[in-house]
């Protein structure tokens, strides 16, 4: 979606959104170019680079919390405690 908003020309990013978009872009492209110039990355598009590092930290957390605010937050160790059922032990 972000990527064909971009190649589009952004119609649907208001005048707030598209300097916060454009400072994030700058930020990840200077800290590739950094690395490429000490040797820490090889050189990459910058723009596709972003797109990548960007797009998937938003899937990732769009998913995480939609996944997490749809269910119950479980305890891990309830589940493995034992339960008392009439006197008896179940595990």
């Amino acid at each position: 979606m972000m990527l064909r908003e971009v190649l589009s020309g952004g119609p649907h990013l208001s005048e707030e959104v598209l300097p916060e978009f454009l400072a994030v872009f700058a930020r990840i492209r200077k800290l590739i170019a950094d690395g490429v110039r000490d040797g820490s990355f090889r050189s990459v598009d910058p723009l596709l680079t972003h797109l990548s590092i960007v797009g998937s930290l938003v899937f990732f957390f769009a998913t995480h919390l939609s996944a997490s605010a749809s269910r119950p937050r479980e305890d891990p160790v309830a589940a493995r405690r034992p339960r008392r059922t009439s006197g008896t032990l179940v595990s």
